[in-house]
């Protein structure tokens, strides 16, 4: 694992690396209908959803590739207590501009580090990625579903 690689620890004391592809993009538009390669709305559901403990949850899930290493969502929300979702809601924000060409990667971390309040849970990803441009989203999406809804369920349970 890179030292690069954003990760978070639950309160279990897991370490989850996360890392976002092109598709954990395309799982996280087909079953939670959040784009995370759309900045451009700042009042759309890309942006709102690091404000939803529950889509944070499930975020990170996807980011962590938890299915393939056979935890299941059940399992993975019952770890997510308050400061693990405040540190995967971080570590998602780290992975999201990680994704993106360096220059980028360098003009969101000169802007986060430009103002406290940048820094704040995902308004400094929202701030920061606006100015990345990036195309238009496209609905193709992949065919291996994670247990995303799954989890949904759990935290609300």
């Amino acid at each position: 694992m890179d030292s690069k690689t954003p990760k978070f620890t639950d309160k279990l004391g897991r370490t989850w690396p996360l890392e976002l592809t092109v598709h954990v993009r395309n799982e996280c538009l087909k079953h939670l209908d959040v784009d995370l390669f759309d900045f451009g709305d700042l009042q759309g559901t890309t942006f709102k959803a690091f404000f939803d403990p529950r889509l944070v949850c499930e975020l990170a899930y996807a980011m962590a590739d938890c299915e393939r290493k056979g935890v299941t969502s059940q399992d993975f929300a019952a770890a997510m207590n308050g400061q693990a979702i405040e540190d995967a809601a971080n570590a998602v924000s780290d992975a999201l501009i990680l994704f993106f060409r360096n220059a980028r990667r360098q003009t969101a971390a000169q802007l986060m580090a430009s103002d406290p309040k940048l820094a704040d849970l995902m308004g400094a990803v929202a701030i920061s990625l606006i100015e990345l441009q990036v195309p238009p989203k496209s609905k193709n999406g992949s065919t291996n579903a994670p247990e995303l809804s799954e989890l949904t369920q759990a935290l609300t349970a």
